[in-house]
């Protein structure tokens, strides 16, 4: 699901002042811990792929199954 989500993320669209839809250039870093930490995500300058990618962040994690319970 990961990948479908990058690969939504990275054909977005910004909406300049004349508007037009031009494509953003800004490529995505991997989501990883190093690369979601507050200050890297600060160094992406394109303002819509930056708060694309901190959604990513926050949206990633794993399944944990829980224990089940005998009641």
């Amino acid at each position: 699901m990961l990948c479908v989500t990058a690969r939504a993320v990275a054909d977005l669209y910004v909406v300049p002042d004349d508007g037009n839809k031009t494509p953003t250039s800004t490529a995505l870093p991997v989501v990883n811990d190093r690369n979601c930490k507050v200050e890297n995500i600060k160094k992406i300058e394109d303002k819509a792929a930056r708060e694309a990618f901190a959604g990513l962040c926050l949206r990633r994690g794993e399944f944990v199954k829980s224990k089940p319970i005998a009641w």
